[in-house]
């Protein structure tokens, strides 16, 4: 049995943990997506500190994610759920051409920013 997902109807601040899940790549040297679900917990980043990477791609629909380290999503996770508290926060959209390991930050859909219409369009609210 599928139901639907909880959104959430505030957004996590800077530094607060979320979790992206997904099954694709585990690495960028991976041949293919997982078998497996998996699932990663990184903080939220200020979508300034976000646009220095990314520029005007980012704006109040995204929210990013810090993957220093190397943690976070992959080719293949999007349009899987980044979770918080229980409810999906965000979608995920992109990593930076230099791969999902480089460091650089990672971008999600805000589900905030577009609630009213997923709300229109799907009857799911929070």
């Amino acid at each position: 049995n599928i139901g639907s997902v909880s959104l959430t109807s505030t957004d996590p601040g800077v530094g607060t943990i979320v979790t992206p899940s997904g099954w694709g790549k585990d690495s960028d040297s991976a041949g293919g997506i997982t078998d497996k679900l998996r699932q990663v917990d990184v903080p939220i980043l200020s979508n300034s500190d976000c646009a220095n990477t990314y520029g005007s791609t980012i704006y109040d629909g995204i929210i990013c994610t810090n993957s220093i380290g190397g943690k976070g999503v992959c080719s293949g996770d999007s349009g899987g759920p980044m979770n918080w508290n229980g409810a999906t926060a965000g979608v995920t959209s992109f990593v930076a051409s230099a791969g999902c390991e480089s460091g650089l930050p990672h971008g999600f859909t805000r589900v905030t920013y577009f609630l009213d219409w997923i709300q229109a369009n799907s009857g799911i609210t929070p």
